[in-house]
């Protein structure tokens, strides 16, 4: 299981705009996804694994919670999310691994 956070470089919180669906904001803009509908928390299904995400201190953290994935393209996904936060937000981001 690998474990990411996506944080606002600068700290605070990420700022969402109240018209969209916190789940399409979590999309990955390099790779093809799709929401995972009827879980309690926002879940995508990316490269054959199965994502959750959950507000955390400061930031959004990403488990890879099903399928098998290399850590650099896991990586590349997160980075993938956290890009496209950033634009949507407009604030620059900062990842952790877990």
């Amino acid at each position: 299981m690998l474990e990411f956070n996506i944080q606002p470089r600068d700290g605070g919180w990420f700022t969402f705009p109240e018209n969209i669906n916190s789940c399409e904001i979590y999309q990955p803009l390099d790779y093809p996804s799709e929401i995972i509908e009827g879980k309690d928390v926002c879940w995508i299904k990316v490269c054959g694994c199965d994502l959750s995400f959950s507000d955390e201190m400061h930031g959004i953290h990403i488990v890879f919670e099903s399928g098998i994935i290399a850590e650099e393209t896991a990586l590349a996904i997160v980075t993938s999310i956290g890009n496209h936060v950033a634009a949507i937000t407009e604030q620059p981001m900062v990842i952790y691994q877990s």
